[in-house]
């Protein structure tokens, strides 16, 4: 059994006040499904989206060969993102998922996630203070408003692309990073607005 540690948040009490009052929550999760998130979100009507995606990065190396990496990752994640028509995330829980793609996976990510998002969107996630040489693989859950859960994640490999808060914002074009809070070990937890369509 992972050791289960918790962190507490300063920032994601008020992202679920912002999208609360939406009839379902429709939630969009880059990991896993812990239990943790099921137990809390049981209490609201919603909708919740695990995407896993941390399971596919693997294949990154393979894809990097590619002459058109970009094009190839948005195709990828096109096809992962089987979303029903007319689905609107309210919030986005992406973790530390931008530390695990590079340059043109996140690229192709915004691109693939445009049509589920607009400026009533949410979003959580976590860079680090300076551009680290390692971040390691965490598997995280939502304990209650003010206190997430960590576990230690020993399948994927360390984030191998582990981004500053201003790169996260270069990088992800969808979202506008708004307020981040600083953790032991470098960690920045942040919240996202996304952007109006253009």
């Amino acid at each position: 059994m992972s050791e289960l540690q918790t962190l507490p948040s300063q920032l994601l009490a008020s992202l679920i006040e912002q999208v609360e009052q939406s009839s379902p929550v429709l939630i969009l999760d880059a990991g896993f499904g812990v239990s943790d998130t099921l137990t809390f979100f049981n209490e609201f009507r919603c909708q919740l989206f695990f995407s896993a995606f941390y399971e596919l990065l693997p294949l990154s190396d393979d894809m990097a060969a590619d002459a058109d990496e970009e094009e190839v990752w948005f195709k990828f994640f096109q096809q992962k993102m089987n979303y029903p028509v007319g689905t609107r995330f309210d919030l986005c829980l992406f973790w530390d998922l931008f530390s695990y793609l590079n340059d043109a996976a996140l690229r192709a990510f915004n691109r693939a996630l445009a049509p589920y998002i607009d400026q009533r969107t949410a979003g959580h996630g976590f860079a680090m203070l300076n551009t680290a040489p390692h971040m390691p693989a965490r598997e995280y859950g939502v304990l209650n408003r003010n206190q997430l859960t960590i576990r230690p994640l020993n399948a994927p490999r360390s984030a191998p692309f582990p981004r500053s808060r201003s790169k996260v914002g270069e990088q992800l074009t969808g979202f506008i990073v708004g307020r981040s809070v600083l953790h032991q070990g470098g960690l920045m937890e942040l919240t996202l607005k996304g952007k109006p369509s253009s």
